[in-house]
């Protein structure tokens, strides 16, 4: 969720704007400080109609969303159903450098994406999106505590029960009910009915997306999790993190348990590990290498290490 913006900055963007007749929004953004796409929203959205509603569109993000179902899906010859579902398939026609064919994935593009960006804590390229974006939540300050967020979860969390609930009148107690909240405000187009709850968003969503490995639509959603999970498995850090706990575990005479409790973890967790379909953030995989005593500090160390083998 955007930083709220101030009521005088507000109206010191329209003054500036001033119906068009003014500063453009870039200008604005230079001399207010307040991000592109709240301008946008406050200026130049505010100017255009949607035509599903009769009314100015509320956000950027609105009027992006409608000119995305505005457009053909080739793979379908059918309109997209979403900017979610339109920026999959642009993802999807773009080259990776890494493999030299192309991302399989809007979740492969970002990740790839995420690993070109460094790592001010490390000087290294983060090691994934979801460190990336980790990271980022870190450099927040957390209004209830004064202190800077812990993770990427506790910020969406945060920002999730500063929103009000239209259903109960009340601030969102979690980040999921909103989500579930969200979900049902959609239109599951199998039905013409509204989404019942988030998981049947997700199951549907899921059912829009090619399997690269059978070139047919996915069956499910656990389908679909299935085979990300096989992917992460098949990643060499996934695999490397995978054999070393086994292999030290067995050596120190260990098992799962011990280590989720050295690392202040849960033993699911470890599990994910060890499977490989998880690795951990940068700080717990400190916390796991300390606790297997090994002299590594990142992923790309163990990763050296094992080339070298």
């Amino acid at each position: 969720m955007p930083k709220k913006i101030p009521p005088e900055t507000k109206e010191e963007i329209i003054r500036l704007y001033d119906n068009g007749r003014g500063l453009n929004p870039l200008e604005i953004v230079r001399q207010t400080g307040v991000s592109y796409s709240s301008v946008y929203g406050l200026t130049r959205a505010r100017q255009r109609i949607n035509p599903e509603t009769g009314q100015p569109f509320e956000s950027l993000s609105q009027y992006e969303e409608y000119r995305a179902r505005q457009r053909i899906n080739p793979e379908t010859g059918q309109l997209f159903e979403s900017r979610c579902q339109y920026d999959e398939y642009r993802a999807r026609q773009r080259i990776n450098p890494e493999t030299r064919q192309l991302f399989e994935s809007r979740s492969q593009y970002d990740e790839y994406r995420a690993r070109q960006r460094i790592n001010p804590e490390t000087r290294q390229p983060f090691e994934s999106k979801s460190q990336y974006e980790d990271y980022h939540a870190r450099q927040k300050i957390n209004p209830e505590t004064g202190q800077h967020f812990e993770s990427k979860s506790q910020l969406l969390d945060y920002h999730a029960r500063q929103r009000i609930n239209p259903e109960t009148g009340q601030p969102f107690e979690s980040l999921s009910q909103l989500l579930d909240y969200q979900a049902r405000q959609r239109i599951n187009p199998e039905t013409g009915q509204l989404f019942e709850s988030r998981s049947q968003l997700l199951d549907y969503q899921a059912r829009q997306r090619i399997n690269p490995e059978t070139g047919q639509l996915f069956e499910s959603l656990s389908q679909l999790l299935d085979y990300q999970a096989r992917q992460l498995v098949d990643r060499a850090e996934n695999k490397g993190l995978s054999v070393l706990i086994r292999t030290r575990l067995k050596e120190l005479g260990k098992n799962q348990s011990w280590l989720a409790g050295e690392m202040g973890i849960t033993h699911q967790a470890v599990s994910k590990y060890v499977q490989g379909t998880s690795v951990p953030t940068r700080d717990l995989l400190k916390r796991l290498y300390s606790s297997l005593d090994v002299p590594y500090e990142t992923l790309d160390d163990l990763l050296e290490d094992l080339d070298g083998e």
